[in-house]
């Protein structure tokens, strides 16, 4: 929204013989129809997760172990986290109450304080061994529900978990009967990533996991 423009973080190619991290960051503009290259991320791992901070118009990043600010407006990254060893990848939000970035990566479920100059520590709230039954979190969806303060992961199938920051518990949100998402792949590996999203103004979650059945909605069940 700061530039908008679209935004291509560094990841990585998955291939035969081995897995090949890419470094660029790219800039897709509408208007012009152009992409251009920016600086290359100082930070460097597999695949990168983000959120975009509609507070400050920055985004934060994870890769390598750390996270960090980037803003658009000025092109630079900065304020970088300590290390917090090689933990995997996955999706990352936005606690927009306690401004605090969560990532839910293959070594459980992380936060990092979103500090005005710097990140702060990852901190695991989760470990992998602690984490719901079914929920595989390398690749599961996870969005911040800005209403009832709340996180949401979804794996692709019918299943929807929360984690309340203020307890620091995990639950299963109740999903009524009727049509309903089903996976094609594995519980534990599943393959949502940044494709499920929470839409503040009808109070309405969408994911998209399958090219057979398109994109689904979900609606709370306080909601009519």
């Amino acid at each position: 929204p700061t530039t908008k423009s679209a935004w291509l973080w560094p990841g990585v190619d998955f291939c035969w013989g081995g897995q090949h991290p890419r470094n660029a960051t790219w800039e897709f503009d509408p208007a012009s129809k152009k992409w251009h290259r920016h600086p290359v991320m100082p930070i460097k791992g597999m695949a990168t997760l983000s959120a975009f901070d509609a507070k400050t118009g920055r985004v934060v990043l994870f890769n390598g172990g750390k996270t960090l600010w980037f803003d658009p407006r000025a092109d630079r990254y900065f304020g970088e986290s300590p290390y917090a060893g090689d933990i995997g990848w996955g999706t990352g939000t936005i606690d927009s109450d306690q401004h605090e970035f969560y990532g839910l990566v293959n070594a459980g479920l992380f936060r990092s304080r979103m500090g005005a100059t710097a990140m702060g520590p990852i901190d695991y709230v989760t470990k992998p061994n602690a984490l719901p039954p079914g929920l595989g979190p390398s690749g599961a969806g996870l969005v911040y529900d800005s209403k009832r303060h709340e996180l949401v992961a979804w794996g692709g199938g019918k299943a929807l978990w929360v984690y309340t920051p203020a307890t620091g518990k995990w639950g299963v949100l109740p999903t009524a009967d009727g049509p309903a998402p089903i996976s094609t792949y594995d519980a534990a590996a599943p393959r949502v990533f940044s494709k499920w999203i929470y839409i503040p103004a009808v109070d309405v979650f969408a994911g998209y996991n399958e090219v057979a059945q398109g994109v689904w909605l979900y609606r709370p069940s306080d909601k009519p």
